[in-house]
């Protein structure tokens, strides 16, 4: 095998890994933003109970913890 196949594939090689990579983050904040958003719609719906909707989705992670927070904070002590 001659030293620029080698070249080309390893480069074809890193380059498939990055698109790899680049998707699945892409997929993943996807994902993240439409579970923040479902968050917030829930958290917005006068009456809502931030208890309860947490015992219905079960635990948080810890960017859903930090956005119904931020919401809380803005929502009632003002723009901070």
């Amino acid at each position: 095998m001659s030293i620029l196949f080698s070249l080309i594939t390893v480069n074809a090689a890193a380059a498939a890994g990055w698109l790899l990579t680049h998707t699945t983050l892409l997929v993943e904040t996807y994902h993240q933003h439409r579970r923040l958003r479902a968050l917030i719609e829930k958290l917005v719906k006068e009456g809502s109970c931030p208890m309860q909707i947490l015992g219905d989705d079960g635990d948080w992670t810890k960017n859903d913890f930090w956005a119904a927070v931020k919401f809380f904070r803005f929502f009632v002590c003002g723009r901070t």
